[in-house]
């Protein structure tokens, strides 16, 4: 995924994707109508879009915190998002491990709380008050979302592994807890397996008493 506007405005703005010959490119482009010029050689094929006379990006306050009303152009050599992302969740992170120690961490929360949602909020606010959040996108780290035991060691991880984390406590108080992912409308295309375009997590808590209700591990 990239926006393609930034604080000053630019006059040319060249985004060039280079793929092997036999793979193929699934793109758009969000807010402009410029499509890109495909070049074949040594066994590569290359995407070169050219984007001319961009506005600079309004800094005006209390604007929508999501980049779906940017232009930007999203692209992945997947064709199917949904593939795409059920092989992202076959990280280890995502098997919901825990080492003894957190073991007994939960096992003292229930010990002082007998209502399940009342352990929720609890076992969340452990996991916001005592672990510190690495405000590192996952583009940045290929996407990868450590166990949550590393998250537990390390005292602090990204959204995701706080995240995962937050689950993978809630599973172990035996609390029924599936991890989300938020997707800005304007951004889902389900024929695009890019998975920059996941924006936010929350961990979605089901109680008998209460029923479904999404928690932020942030």
């Amino acid at each position: 995924k990239e926006i393609l506007i930034a604080s000053s405005p630019i006059d040319e703005q060249i985004v060039t994707v280079d793929i092997p010959y036999d793979s193929e490119l699934y793109y758009k482009v969000l807010h402009l109508r410029t499509g890109p010029e495909i070049f074949q050689e040594n066994g590569r094929r290359r995407y070169v879009w050219t984007f001319s006379h961009l506005a600079a990006r309004s800094m005006e306050p209390f604007q929508p915190l999501d980049v779906e009303y940017l232009p930007t152009l999203i692209f992945s050599t997947g064709h199917n998002f949904e593939e795409i992302f059920t092989s992202w969740t076959s990280q280890e992170a995502f098997q919901w491990n825990v080492n003894n120690e957190m073991k007994e961490r939960v096992a003292k929360i229930k010990s002082l709380q007998a209502d399940p949602f009342r352990q929720a909020l609890d076992i969340r606010k452990l996991v916001i008050d005592e672990f510190n959040l690495f405000d590192v996108p996952l583009e940045y780290i290929g996407y990868r979302v450590r166990p949550a035991e590393e998250t537990w060691i390390s005292n602090g991880g990204t959204e995701a592994e706080k995240s995962v984390l937050l689950c993978a406590f809630l599973k172990e108080a035996g609390i029924p807890a599936i991890l989300v992912a938020a997707i800005p409308e304007g951004l889902m295309d389900q024929s695009i397996g890019c998975l920059g375009i996941l924006k936010n997590f929350l961990v979605q808590v089901s109680t008998k008493e209460v029923g479904s209700v999404f928690l932020s591990a942030v």
